[in-house]
């Protein structure tokens, strides 16, 4: 028995061990051009009005994915990139963020890195959201609100026939270690709430984290940027 799943993430903010920075700064977002266009690299994933256009997944180099929003212009598409190589599971809303024009996209994303074998393995599971503002063609913000880790070991009566199924083999030790943190986050009008969790268990690793008062992450909007209120 083997698997191997992977999914990687890269973005403006990578908080792999949730440490949120200070000052997140909005960015620009990167503009796409795709060498000899064709139906075969781009897959639609949703439908955003105002203003009209699409969240779509782009495959501009073999192994290479890119989540972007794309205009169509005519004959033409104007594509911009968001955030490389997230997972299928994704779900979008429209909130009155910045409280100017229309409202902004939110991007709800997963992610998953691993391994499975007899002997042991491992897995990583991510959780974040991206803010862009479609006006300005502006990342406002991608914040990573989940992340654990899960590692598991077995070892085998080494008497027993290197022939014999594993499945039917002797296990003599077994272990492995699994941690991980989660944020419940909720959005409103110039202001972000991060909101520690006990339990982080969407990707079943059944953690739950012992503390007798949340962490309280709150970021309110500044002039292009997000500044980091006292974290309780």
């Amino acid at each position: 028995m083997f698997t191997l799943i992977t999914n990687y993430c890269f973005g403006q903010d990578d908080n792999l061990e949730n440490d949120f920075p200070d000052t997140i700064y909005y960015s620009k977002l990167e503009k796409i051009t795709l060498s000899n266009y064709d139906s075969t690299k781009i897959t639609f994933l949703d439908t955003i009005e105002n203003p009209n256009c699409y969240l779509v997944r782009i495959y501009p180099k073999p192994y290479e994915q890119k989540l972007s929003i794309a205009f169509k212009k005519k004959n033409s598409w104007k594509l911009y990139e968001i955030i490389q190589d997230v997972g299928n599971n994704l779900k979008i809303e429209k909130v009155d963020f910045n409280g100017k024009g229309n409202n902004e996209l939110i991007v709800y994303y997963s992610n998953s890195n691993g391994m499975s074998s007899w002997f042991g393995g491992w897995g990583e599971y991510q959780k974040g959201f991206i803010i862009i503002d479609l006006d300005k063609l502006q990342l406002i913000a991608n914040i990573e609100n989940y992340s654990s880790h899960v590692d598991w070991f077995q070892e085998f009566d080494p008497n027993e026939s290197d022939t014999l199924e594993f499945s039917k083999k002797t296990v003599i030790n077994s272990g492995g270690e699994q941690y991980g943190s989660n944020y419940i986050v909720s959005i409103s009008e110039g202001k972000i709430i991060l909101t520690e969790s006990k339990i982080c268990d969407d990707f079943d690793e059944n953690i739950v984290n012992e503390f007798d008062k949340p962490k309280i992450v709150t970021y309110n909007s500044a002039k292009n940027c997000l500044i980091k209120a006292i974290t309780k």
